[in-house]
């Protein structure tokens, strides 16, 4: 395996390419494969265009131009396929097994992480209802989730009496008149266009019943 300090050549990420298209296993690839390729198929571009500008015609001009689109061709198949070899590991482990994940480059770790987050949300939320954020997703508005869902959701979601305070806020338009209602503290008199922050449990009402429509949320 070549060095992090040696140059990409045409013949490795040919082979590189062949392996990983025909072998279920993620192969063993330098630290820095992308830099590498990067590097290697930004030299080729560069090198091309200069051969071009001077002699067009030339067997160089046409070598380094065809050799940059086959390294482009094999280097989307290197990321491509390893991409999809490793979104199967980070599958098979949200849902228990045992991955290894030394033969992943930092950039690949990082991808690896994210998918597996997702995984695991997906999971959680297919097979038992329960709804998981990650570092990758936007928090789910509970005027969007089913109510069983939201009454499930946590401390102050969609709560009334004591926990209204501490409930989700949710920012509304109000396309209605609303008779006046009472909170746990206060007393509310909406009226047709008023755009308010409401508890949740009072705006994802009125979103649901089509009084009003939400414009957004704030954090717990």
């Amino acid at each position: 395996m070549a060095s992090p300090t040696d140059s990409l050549t045409f013949r490795e990420v040919s082979q590189l390419s062949k392996k990983e298209e025909n072998t279920s296993d993620l192969q063993e690839v330098r630290r820095d494969l992308y830099a590498a390729l990067r590097e290697y198929i930004g030299r080729l571009k560069q090198d091309g265009d200069e051969e071009i500008k001077a002699d067009p015609l030339s067997v160089k001009a046409t070598g380094l131009t065809n050799e940059y689109k086959k390294a482009s061709q094999k280097a989307t198949i290197i990321c491509q396929t390893r991409l999809r070899k490793i979104t199967l590991m980070a599958v098979r482990a949200g849902f228990g097994a045992r991955m290894d994940t030394s033969k992943l480059t930092e950039e690949e770790k990082d991808f690896y992480e994210s998918v597996l987050d997702e995984v695991k949300a997906s999971k959680a939320l297919a097979l038992e209802g329960q709804v998981l954020t990650t570092k990758h997703s936007v928090n789910a508005s509970p005027c969007a989730l089913p109510v069983s869902m939201a009454d499930d959701a946590g401390p102050g979601i969609c709560k009334t009496g004591d926990d209204e305070g501490k409930a989700q806020m949710v920012l509304v338009r109000v396309l209605e008149d609303i008779p006046p209602f009472k909170g746990s503290d206060r007393k509310y008199k909406l009226q047709k266009e008023d755009v308010v922050y409401l508890p949740a449990v009072f705006g994802c009402t009125l979103v649901r019943s089509g009084k009003a429509v939400e414009l957004g949320q704030s954090k717990n």
